[in-house]
This record gives C-alpha cells, structure tokens and sequence, in this order.
C-alpha cells in the first residue's frame, strides 16, 4: 500500500525503536527532514504533532466551506484547529473542560469555544453553528465519541483522532440511523510532514501550546509534571543543550 503508518512491521522511535531522551539519537537518513532557516527550533519541534493533525484534516477530501466541531483542545485538537483554518473550513467550534486551553484555540482560528462545564454545549453548539457537518473527536473516550456521532449532522463525518486505550461502546445504532461516516486515522506520512513543516511556518502561534521546559536531566520531573495535573501541560520540551 506504501502507508507506512499503517504497516504491519511499524516501528516509532521513541516506542519500538530507541527515542530521543538522550544526548545523542541515531535515526535512517530517510527519517531527517530539513527546516527552512525561517522556522525556529520551537516551531520545528512542533511539526511532528502537527503532521498528525494535517493527516486526520486530509482524510476529509474537501475541507472548505464546511462547518466543523473540534472535541477536545490538547494538543491534537489544537493542530487540528490551525490546520482546518489553514484549508478554508467554514465555522470551526471548539469544547474542553479547561477555558486556557480554549482561548488558545480562539487564538489559533476557532470562531466558537464551549466549556460543557459552563454551559449545555449542545444546546450552544447548535445555535452558534448550526449544522455540523464533520466533527473531530480528540480526546479519546467513550462519551466523546459519542457525542460526535450526536452531534454531526445526517450524513456528516466522525474523524476519530483521539487514542484509545480502553474498549468503548458506540452507539452503532445512530451511526446507521444517521448514515454518519467513521473515519480512523493513525500518525502521518511524509506528504503530511512536509506540509506540516509549510504551515508551521506560516502560523508562529503555534509555539504558544509549548507550556512547560526541562532540562534533559529532569526528565523524570517533565513526566510528572504531566502525569501530576498540578500544571496545565499541553506540550513539554525536553531541552538537550550542546556542550
């Protein structure tokens, strides 16, 4: 198929192959790609993230015009925001539990942003867009999934972006009822990354989902950091300086 994200034998560095936590990383030649002198270290860091949201974006042929809803503002549901602005998409709402982490989509190009702990967001959804017709499931758990079968108008799109770890029941049922269509998407692949190297360097927002720095040393802390919840992490850089 020449998908390699989806090849039998894949290997990700960092998970089945040696990460880049060290001072030094060995990686295939074909693996390197090249920054423009104008993008910043911070920006080229970002690219890898981003080249996940180019890929779930182009799994829509046709993005313009269409009114979409983007669950979950971590840092997939944000590059999924930029890159949805970035190909013309009509009216681009946002929900997530954390209000810093929605106004950082507003910065990005959302036109709505809903907190369901503030207010009813189907209600709100429905008046401010209207019909949705391709929502993007970014979080990765039962409830979300399922509200954007609900949400997504007949005959929409569900791009499921989010990770899952555990099983989920899904409401199989509207699916069909809706004749709503499921859409899976895992990484990215080279054309992916080549454009996500193109937008990052047109969107220098982009470094502002950078929330927290550590040292290589201090590792150990940068993941508890994360795993702790006592800071709103939304991408932690590892800085490895040169001797």
């Amino acid at each position: 198929m020449g998908k390699f994200n989806i090849c039998d034998s894949l290997g990700v560095i960092g998970c089945q192959a040696p990460g880049a936590f060290a001072d030094y990383v060995l990686v295939p030649k074909d693996k390197v790609f090249v920054l423009p002198d104008s993008v910043c270290w911070d920006q080229g860091i970002l690219v890898e993230p981003l080249a996940v949201a180019v890929h779930a974006v182009r799994r829509i042929p046709h993005i313009a015009g269409q009114n979409v809803l983007v669950l979950g503002a971590g840092t997939i549901g944000l590059m999924t925001v930029l890159v949805l602005k970035a190909y013309g998409a009509g009216t681009i709402a946002v929900t997530d539990f954390k209000d810093d982490r929605l106004n950082l989509a507003k910065k990005l190009g959302a036109d709505y942003v809903v907190n369901p702990a503030e207010e009813n967001h189907e209600e709100a959804l429905r008046s401010r867009v209207g019909a949705i017709d391709l929502t993007f499931e970014c979080v990765g758990v039962e409830a979300t999934i399922n509200q954007g079968i609900t949400l997504t108008r007949k005959g929409g799109s569900v791009v499921v972006a989010g990770v899952y770890e555990d099983d989920v029941r899904v409401d199989m049922g509207l699916v069909q009822d809706k004749e709503v269509k499921l859409l899976g998407t895992l990484m990215y692949d080279k054309e992916d990354y080549t454009e996500a190297i193109r937008l990052v360097e047109r969107v220098p927002e982009v470094t502002d989902l950078i929330t927290n720095r550590f040292r290589l040393e201090e590792v150990a802390n940068a993941f508890e950091a994360i795993i702790s919840g006592q800071t709103d992490t939304i991408k932690v850089l590892i800085e490895v300086k040169e001797n």
